[in-house]
C-alpha cells in the first residue's frame, strides 16, 4: 500500500469517527410514568406529572449528561383537559431555575478544543487537518441545534407558560444541584378568574 491510499484511508476513517461524536441527536419527552401516586395530581380535569431525570435520562433525551455538569433536571408534564386557560410561571415554583442558555452553554462542544486534538498531529501527517475542519463545522451546528432544541423544551428563569384547553405541555426544569430538592411545589393560575391550583411532589 503506498502512501497516498494510506492518507485517504487515515482520512475516511477519522471522517468516520467524528461523525458518530461531534453531533446532537436529541429524543421526543416521554410521558413521565404514572405508577407512583408521588409524582402525579389530577385537579379540574388539569393532569399534572414530575418526575426527576436521571444522567442515563439526558443522554436519551438531549445526548448529553447533565447532572455530571451541576445541575438536576425535572420533567413537567402538564395536560389540560378543561375549558379554561391557566398559566404557570417560573416565580410559582418553589426551586430556582436556570436559564435554558446558560444550561446550554454548559453542555456544549468545545470546538476550539477538538481542532487542537487534530491539528497537532497534523503536523506530521497534514491530511488530520481535513477532518479538523469538518469537526469544526460539525460541532457548531451541533451546539446551534442543542440552543434551539433548549429554547422550546426547556422551562427556566423569567419563562412564562399557557397552558391553553386541551392541550399539552411537557418540558423540562433545570436546577442548579445546591438549589435543588425532591420536594416540589408549583401553582397554576386561572387566566380568567385568577383562581389558583396548588401541586406538591415527592421526586
Amino acid at each position: 500500500m503506498n502512501v497516498g491510499s494510506l492518507k485517504i484511508i487515515v482520512c475516511f476513517l477519522s471522517l468516520f469517527i467524528i461523525s458518530g461524536c461531534a453531533k446532537y441527536s436529541p429524543r421526543p419527552l416521554l410521558v413521565p410514568s404514572s405508577c407512583s401516586q408521588n409524582v402525579k395530581e389530577n385537579k379540574k380535569s388539569i393532569n399534572v406529572r414530575a418526575m426527576a431525570l436521571s444522567d442515563s435520562d439526558c443522554k436519551y433525551y438531549f445526548s448529553r449528561r447533565v447532572i455530571s455538569k451541576g445541575y438536576q433536571p425535572v420533567q413537567l408534564y402538564i395536560k389540560n383537559d378543561s375549558e379554561r386557560t391557566y398559566a404557570l410561571d417560573y416565580r410559582d415554583i418553589n426551586m430556582k431555575l436556570e436559564n435554558n442558555y446558560a444550561v446550554a452553554k454548559k453542555l456544549h462542544l468545545n470546538d476550539l478544543q477538538r481542532f487542537v486534538a487534530w491539528a497537532i498531529p497534523s503536523l506530521l501527517f497534514w491530511p488530520l487537518l481535513i477532518p479538523g475542519f469538518i469537526e469544526l463545522v460539525l460541532v457548531n451546528d451541533a451546539n446551534n441545534e442543542l440552543d434551539s432544541d433548549f429554547s422550546n423544551r426547556v422551562f427556566g428563569s423569567y419563562d412564562h407558560f399557557v397552558i391553553r384547553p386541551h392541550t399539552v405541555g411537557n418540558f423540562v426544569m433545570f436546577v442548579r444541584l445546591e438549589n435543588y430538592t425532591p420536594e416540589l411545589h408549583l401553582k397554576l393560575v386561572d387566566q380568567d378568574s385568577f383562581e389558583v391550583l396548588n401541586y406538591s411532589f415527592r421526586l
